[in-house]
């Protein structure tokens, strides 16, 4: 994380994607999941919604507060 908060040019961990005509980056996002996951040998059965599940609950087992964990996330703010 800290690799990727220090590289980024726009503000967001995942810098550079491209938002669709509607301004949302999600698919962008699952593309380049997608592209990195087999290209360090994970198959389908690892879905970017598992992986997104398991950082919500390191957060909240970190407790952190949720109106931060809903940014991490990107959930509607409490």
């Amino acid at each position: 994380m800290e690799r990727l908060v220090e590289a980024s040019t726009d503000g967001y961990v995942l810098s550079c994607l491209n938002p669709n005509k509607y301004g949302d980056r999600g698919g962008a996002i699952g593309k380049r999941f997608d592209w990195l996951k087999t290209a360090h040998g994970f198959g389908p059965q690892h879905v970017l919604h598992s992986i997104r599940r398991t950082v919500a609950t390191m957060v909240e087992n970190a407790h952190v507060p949720e109106n931060v964990a809903a940014d991490i996330l990107g959930h509607e703010k409490p």
